[in-house]
Formats: C-alpha cells, structure tokens, sequence
C-alpha cells in the first residue's frame, strides 16, 4: 500500500481505496503503474499520461499481480498471529477473575476502614461522658478494637468515681464533699461537689449569725452562691450593732433583773423592770409580775434556804425590730439557778438556762424566754 495522488483529481488517495474520497473515481484495481517511470494511471488510459509508455500485456499482468497481493496482505492476518477460540476465552476468564478479585478485596478493604473509622469516631466521643454505660456498650459493640485497653481502664475509673459520688450525696457533709474532690480533682461532678460545700458553709454561717462566720463565708467563697445574701446580711448585722454606751445598759439591766429584783419577788420591782404591756414569759402571753414571782417560788420547798440566779458571761447584744415596729434590743446569756437546802447531804444544786431577753429603747423587759439546759448523762 503507497499514496499516490489521484489520476483523475490529483489528491493524495491510498492505492487501497476502493475509490478516491474527492472525486470517486475507482481506484483499486482501476490502476497500472507504469513499468518505465513509475506512475500510476487509470486503465482506461491508452498509455502512461506522464511519459507516453504504453505498457504491453505482459506487463500490465505482472502489475495486476502485485496489486492483488497488496491487497491480500492488507485483508488477510499471517496464520502464526491467528489465535484460537479457547484462547480468548480462556484470556477472558482469566481477565473477569482479575476483576472479581480486585473488587472482593477493594471491598474487604472500604468495609475495614469504615469500620476502624466508625470505631475511633466512638472512642473519641467518650471523651465527654461519664456515664459508665456508654463505655460498656462501646466494648460490647468492639470487642476488638485497638482502644479496649484504655476504655476498660477509664470505665473502671468511672465506675469507682460513680460508687464514691453515690455514697457522698447519701451524707453529703463537707467532710465527705472535700475528700471526693481531693480524690477526684478532675471529675465533672466537682462543680456540684463545690456547690454542696458553698451551701453548707453559708448555713453554718447564716445559722452562727455572727460578723465573724459571714466574713469567714466571704472569704473563702468570695464568687460563691450566696454571696449577696452574705453582703447583706452582714449589712443587717451592722445595722444590729449597739454601742458601748448600750452595751453597758444592757448589761446592768440583765445583771440587776436576775441577780436582785426576781431574788426578792418584790412584785412592785419586777413590774418596774417589766415594759407595759410585756409579750411573754417562758412561752405566756401578756405574762405580768405574778408569773415571774410563781416561776421563782416554783423552786422554794420547805427545805430551801435560798434561790439565788447569775448571769454568766458574756452576753450577746444586738439592736432588733420589736413586736411594735420599733427598734430594741436583743440579749442572749446563760442564766444560772443555785439553790442553798437548808439540810440534807446536798448542800446546793444548780440550774443552767438558756436566756433570750428582748428589751424596748427605754430598757424595759419585753420577753423573757428560759430554757433549762440539760446535761448529757453519759
């Protein structure tokens, strides 16, 4: 096979085409090369256009010859390149299974990294929880997984952290509050845990009622949960201070009421000390005089020499609001009872009550409360 260019148009055309694509003209076949220079032209010329040769029979034979069998070669494969049926499909098969086998494994292999994926995803998620369950099922859901060394080792963590958080909130003193956190530093229930002690701690400050256990609260929760409560309770204690000059008023009215004027019974003194009228005594509404006088011969028996009181020290004072809507004053004390027999083995026996007295501007007693306070027998 060679180009040539088209007798009839003169554009490049194979000598294989069945006709040239520009004119159509048949052109294998149709063709004589020239014997003298070459040239091919069509047969229906009478001799070579180029050099005027006219080509004999013989020559025009051998020409048809070369042709046909370009065109063999050109239509036919050599018999050693032939390959057989069972070749093909054996190189099928043999290309199908390469396939399978590809996929099979391609697939093996997305299914295992999805699933490692999936797997750290879910340990990474345990990170923010305590709730020992979720590490549980992350185990029960891979039995296998690289992480199930330091999941076990974080749910036994969680778990002893769960037990001792349970037993807490079951006492829930500051004691057991402060051990969990020194034990447990970093535990998500240290904020609660620290709640529970700021609670604590103002009750027990609330309920001293003292400047001193406020300041105490303050100082140690000073962003605390009650701190405006402390704030302002502390103002009310300011609010409730008495002056020295007060304080030594109040402290001869306390010591002259018990040590002399109830002593003596003298109705006319106890109603001098008494405010008119007088809320109570020891739990008597509008008490007078004579309710103090009984309380006091209450402890006179015939073998009673005398019954003598003392106030011991010191006495808490603070200014309050009274039933009236005006201001007094509070005093709180011990209060003792000794009583003097006249015979007998016991020469004297003792009483101890709890004293809260309120008292109006002008000193005057305005209740009186006693509560005998009892000793534990061991």
């Amino acid at each position: 096979m060679s180009m040539i260019n088209c007798p009839e148009c003169g554009n490049p055309v194979s000598t294989m085409a069945g006709t040239c694509p520009q004119c159509g003209i048949a052109i294998m076949g149709n063709l004589i090369q020239c014997s003298q220079c070459g040239t091919y032209y069509l047969k229906t010329e009478a001799q070579c256009p180029y050099c005027e040769h006219t080509e004999t029979e013989e020559e025009e034979e051998n020409t048809t010859i070369i042709e046909d069998k370009a065109e063999a070669r050109h239509n036919s494969v050599p018999p050693g390149r032939k390959k057989s049926p069972v070749w093909k499909i054996l190189i099928t098969l043999c290309s199908i299974g390469v396939l399978i086998g590809a996929g099979y494994f391609g697939y093996q292999y997305y299914t295992d990294y999805t699933y490692r994926m999936e797997e750290k995803k879910r340990f990474e998620e345990l990170a923010g929880l305590t709730n020992p369950d979720f590490y549980r099922q992350y185990l029960a859901d891979y039995p296998h997984s690289i992480y199930r060394q330091e999941v076990e080792k974080r749910l036994q963590a969680l778990t002893n952290e769960s037990m001792a958080w349970a037993k807490v909130l079951q006492g829930r003193t500051k004691a057991d509050l402060t051990g969990f956190l020194t034990a447990y530093p970093n535990s998500l229930n240290s904020r609660k845990c620290l709640q529970l002690i700021d609670s604590i701690d103002w009750a027990e400050a609330y309920a001293q009622g003292t400047e001193e256990s406020v300041n105490l609260y303050l100082e140690e929760h000073p962003e605390g949960i009650y701190t405006d409560e402390a704030v302002e309770f502390k103002k009310q204690l300011d609010q409730r201070k008495t002056t020295v000059e007060e304080n030594d008023q109040i402290d001869a009215v306390m010591n002259d009421f018990f040590t002399q004027i109830i002593v003596r019974t003298d109705k006319n003194a106890i109603s001098e000390a008494l405010a008119e009228p007088m809320q109570s005594f020891c739990g008597t509404k509008k008490a007078t005089a004579q309710h103090i006088q009984k309380f006091v011969n209450a402890g006179k028996t015939k073998n009673v020499a005398a019954v003598k009181f003392a106030v011991a020290s010191p006495i808490v004072k603070s200014r309050e609001k009274l039933y009236d809507n005006t201001t007094g004053f509070r005093a709180e004390c011990t209060v003792v009872e000794v009583i003097t027999y006249k015979s007998g083995k016991q020469k004297t026996s003792e009483k101890q009550y709890a004293a809260t007295c309120l008292l109006n501007g002008k000193y005057k007693m305005v209740m009186i409360d006693l509560k005998e306070e009892k000793e534990d027998k061991q």
